[in-house]
């Protein structure tokens, strides 16, 4: 059992529904094995929220993002999306905003390959956007991070495909 759905007991569509974390989210599409284009459609879209407080100097993240996207809509190659993760992997930058921004986007690019990593493209998310905030207002904007990302990949990862991936369990 996953831990965080413990409280659901086998409601599973609730469970869906309400959780609040897109990291869990996805992390759970990846353990019932959601077919990999989807699941990294949903860890791009939780990355994007990465975006919003990104101060300039992503064009490297968005690169990343937009093949990730197109190697699930069948229009580039893994190798390319290789080449990609290298390149962002090697990004350094010294603003945190930017440097958690760019982990949430590597780790939508490695789920290509890798369907663990798709949670980190969530989690990393909601830290670039701790780092982009006030001090005063970093537990309320957690949330609304988690929540956000949560939103974002029930967009691509409906109730529905969950309960048929629960069902070939």
């Amino acid at each position: 059992m996953i831990t965080w759905a413990g409280a659901y007991d086998d409601d599973w569509v609730r469970a869906w529904r309400e959780c609040p974390r897109g990291d869990w989210l996805l992390g759970l599409a990846a353990r019932l094995g959601v077919e990999r284009p989807k699941l990294v459609l949903a860890a791009t879209a939780a990355a994007r929220t990465a975006l919003e407080p990104v101060p300039p100097g992503a064009e490297l993240i968005e690169r990343a993002l937009a093949l990730a996207e197109a190697w699930a809509r069948g229009h580039a190659s893994l190798e390319e999306c290789r080449a990609r993760s290298a390149e962002l992997d090697r990004f350094a930058p010294p603003d945190p905003v930017l440097a958690t921004a760019a982990a949430a986007g590597l780790c939508a690019l490695l789920s290509v390959e890798d369907a663990d990593a798709a949670a980190g493209a969530a989690a990393n998310a909601a830290q670039a956007a701790l780092f982009g905030a006030a001090d005063c207002a970093l537990l309320p904007l957690l949330g609304y991070a988690q929540r956000e990302t949560a939103e974002r990949v029930r967009e691509h990862l409906p109730v529905e495909l969950i309960l048929s991936h629960l069902d070939s369990q």
